[in-house]
């Protein structure tokens, strides 16, 4: 058992609050690497031996970091990310013992439920209305800005636009703003929980193969 042990690969847990911070530093440009992380886990812990009934999380991991570099494929690698986290817990359960009781504040024990991660359908949603919206705000912002310096400056024509109805992206741009801000924060816990599930399952499996 030793000798098969040696040769699987390490599973490092991975830290969530450091990606999310070189994340934002980055201007989001740490998202190719952020996944790439998370696709080269996934593969190191399809390496461990599993019962057949549980789906393999092996991917191609050039691939994914490709298509989320590009507009259209990101949902794609998206999906993929939290779809084989999601199905390979949701299987692997089975084959599990049952996590210890927890004592709540009054002493009693109570089951405690093994973390997984949403599904890639819910996920991608989240994300893609997260990142219209931002643009809703965006684009909002940006026609206000751009009708009131040519107001200002006296440029625009005696119609319905020219006498400030562009003002009416600003409350857009406001509700679009706050509203985003949730779906963000929505999307950043959905992340933190696909982290949290994968370094559990990652810590069980190995726990599971050292016997």
């Amino acid at each position: 058992m030793a000798d098969s042990n040696s040769i699987l690969p390490e599973i490092k847990p991975l830290n969530f609050r450091v990606q999310l911070i070189l994340f934002f530093v980055s201007g989001t440009l740490w998202e190719p690497f952020f996944n790439l992380f998370c696709f080269l886990g996934l593969n190191k812990l399809a390496a461990y031996p599993l019962p057949k009934n549980v789906p393999s999380t092996k991917n191609n991991v050039l691939v994914n970091v490709l298509l989320i570099i590009s507009i259209f494929g990101a949902p794609v690698a998206w999906y993929r990310r939290y779809q084989f986290l999601h199905e390979f817990i949701e299987f692997m359960e089975p084959n599990l013992p049952p996590l210890e009781k927890k004592v709540n504040e009054e002493g009693i024990e109570e089951e405690v439920k093994r973390l997984n991660c949403i599904t890639g359908k819910s996920f991608v949603g989240f994300a893609i209305t997260t990142v219209a919206i931002i643009l809703l705000f965006a684009g909002s912002m940006t026609i206000v800005i751009y009708f009131l310096t040519q107001f200002n400056q006296g440029l625009l024509a005696d119609n319905i636009w020219g006498n400030g109805a562009f003002m009416i992206f600003l409350p857009i741009g406001i509700a679009a703003f706050f509203i985003g801000l949730g779906f963000s924060v929505r999307t950043i816990k959905a992340e933190q929980n696909w982290f949290k599930a994968f370094n559990a399952i990652s810590a069980e499996i190995i726990e599971q193969n050292k016997k």
